[in-house]
């Protein structure tokens, strides 16, 4: 019989070593894939979370058309007194559909919207007879399609006096000639039990103003911060903010306006005049919004230099990773200036735009 023999110790160390180097490949080709897979679900998690909060938005900026109109489709109210349980939130306040807040070159723009959350904003009935007081009940040409408990707002068109939201405690000759108590209690909230103490102008209705049916407000903010993007409901104190999504890192808007029936678009920009000043004029003319965000993938990327600067997005020319552009042709914003002051690493992370144009449908129906 032959003698047995074994791999010999050069052979075991070659052995070694080829499988040392397979073991590397496949751990290198792993760390790859995975890297590459986290990145991929973190830019499809952006996509997604940014497609539903232009969506969301673009709701509610729709929503907006509901105001209270005249019977020349003229809006009624840009100016509300509201005042529930938290206290006076709106004195007087200016309140428009849709207003963006310019944040200039470098700073996220603030986009405002207010709606009334019923079909009713869009039909009224009309005081038959002079309120005594801000607190006297609305004498009212008919009561169809209210109920008691429901939140109305009254206003005069072209009055110079702000519109009062106030909630129906009872209705009294139900039908014609109906009459509208709004008493204070603890189940009537939007009821002040003064009204001329609690607004700083507190009308006493004429005769001929208008009274219509809300289904409840919406007054709403979204604005970007150092956390991300939130939304504020601005009829709570304090304001209730909500976190809409965490990796939009920036937002710009701008006006589509159109001056008649029939009259294309224009964009303006919210930072230039007049529209940084908006009035119930401008405001009538504002047909749509266009809104352009900057998402973040919130997979972080090793620098290239082992303990060197972010490089994953670098500054360049325009439309560069560093300076994208918000939409075709429209403005580039430049990442390190709006990003570095909160966030010294933003260098380590990809970006990408997304934009919607938004119309104020109900508007347009007007």
């Amino acid at each position: 019989m032959k003698p047995s023999r074994g791999f010999t110790l050069v052979e075991l160390m070659v052995g070694m070593a080829i499988g040392l180097l397979v073991a590397l490949t496949a751990a290198t080709a792993m760390i790859t894939f995975d890297t590459t897979q986290r990145r991929d679900v973190g830019e499809d998690a952006a996509l997604e979370n940014s497609a539903i909060f232009l969506f969301s938005v673009a709701h509610e900026v729709k929503n907006s058309g509901i105001s209270p109109v005249d019977f020349n489709n003229a809006l009624v109210c840009t100016q509300f007194n509201f005042s529930s349980s938290d206290g006076t939130l709106l004195d007087g306040s200016p309140v428009y559909p849709v207003q963006i807040t310019d944040g200039g070159a470098s700073g996220s723009d603030q986009i405002n919207v207010a709606y009334m959350k019923s079909i009713l904003g869009k039909s009224s009935t009309r005081l038959i007879g002079d309120m005594t007081s801000p607190a006297a009940d609305l004498a009212v040409a008919s009561s169809a399609g209210f109920s008691t408990g429901d939140l109305v707002v009254v206003g005069v068109t072209g009055g110079g006096s702000p519109c009062t939201f106030m909630q129906v405690s009872s209705i009294g000759a139900v039908g014609l000639n109906a009459n509208f108590k709004h008493a204070a209690g603890s189940t009537m909230p939007y009821n002040p039990a003064d009204p001329a103490a609690t607004f700083t102008n507190a009308p006493s209705y004429p005769a001929g103003s208008l009274v219509f049916g809300s289904g409840g407000f919406a007054y709403v903010s979204y604005q970007v911060g150092a956390n991300g993007l939130h939304m504020l409901d601005n009829l709570t104190t304090p304001s209730n903010a909500n976190m809409i999504n965490e990796d939009v890192v920036f937002m710009k808007a701008q006006y589509g306006i159109s001056t008649g029936s029939g009259q294309p678009l224009q964009w303006v920009s919210a930072g230039t005049a007049p529209w940084n000043a908006l009035n119930s004029a401008l405001a009538a003319e504002i047909k749509a919004i266009h809104v352009g965000i900057v998402a973040r993938n919130s997979q972080f990327i090793q620098p290239a230099t082992h303990g060197g600067s972010c490089d994953a997005t670098v500054n360049t020319g325009a439309g560069s990773p560093g300076k994208p552009y918000l939409w075709s042709g429209g403005p580039t914003v430049d990442l390190s200036a709006a990003l570095a002051a909160g966030n010294s690493s933003w260098g380590c992370y990809k970006y990408r735009t997304y934009d919607l144009v938004m119309p104020l449908k109900n508007v347009l129906f007007q």
